[in-house]
């Protein structure tokens, strides 16, 4: 099997908010859904932005960075996006993967949601289907392939997968190469 990385497309949400538990876990500055009404500070560089769905808040993320480098694992939500994007505002803005964030290179089940938007590699409640999707170790890709020394916003938005996808980031964590976090959670719905 090829474990490269394969970029389909180049084109030229989460609403940042600041603080949450995983600071004090990670040290960093991590954000959390309260505080979207928060002004921004000045545009900055780069964007990684895992779980794309079907790229809502591109919109909101590109008028803060110069560049975002979107992943998103679901072929539909990839061509949605692709289709969407206009050349002519984004150009080389936006370098969108069709590729699932893991820790390693390789294939996984992906399930699929009714509304598209909530897929996971995890068993969901209104899945539509499952299918196997390409996965990259996001870290090797950003940091050995692509050579990015600094992440200015790093979003994760995978429904369950944001874990392990921040554990592989861990070079960048260490050595304090990410600006902020943000990751969308969601109160877990418990039986009582």
């Amino acid at each position: 099997m090829d474990n490269r990385p394969c970029i389909v497309h180049k084109v030229s949400s989460a609403t940042p908010s600041p603080h949450s538990p995983l600071q004090a876990v990670l040290g960093l500055s991590v954000s959390g859904r309260e505080a979207s009404a928060q002004k921004m500070p000045s545009k900055k560089r780069l964007c990684v932005y895992v779980g794309l769905g079907k790229g809502d808040s591109l919109p909101r993320w590109m008028n803060l960075v110069d560049k975002i480098i979107g992943f998103e694992a679901d072929v539909e939500n990839y061509a949605y996006i692709k289709n969407k994007s206009d050349p002519s505002i984004f150009r080389d803005r936006l370098e969108l993967l069709n590729s699932a964030a893991d820790k390693k290179y390789g294939n996984k089940l992906l399930h699929r949601s009714e509304d598209g938007v909530s897929n996971s590699f995890y068993p969901i409640k209104d899945e539509k289907d499952s299918v196997e999707v390409r996965t990259m170790n996001i870290c090797d890709y950003l940091w050995n392939l692509r050579r990015l020394s600094f992440i200015d916003y790093f979003v994760s938005d995978t429904n369950g997968h944001d874990f392990v996808i921040l554990k592989s980031m861990e070079p960048y964590l260490i050595h304090k190469r990410i600006g902020s976090i943000y990751i969308k959670t969601t109160k877990a719905k418990t039986k009582k």
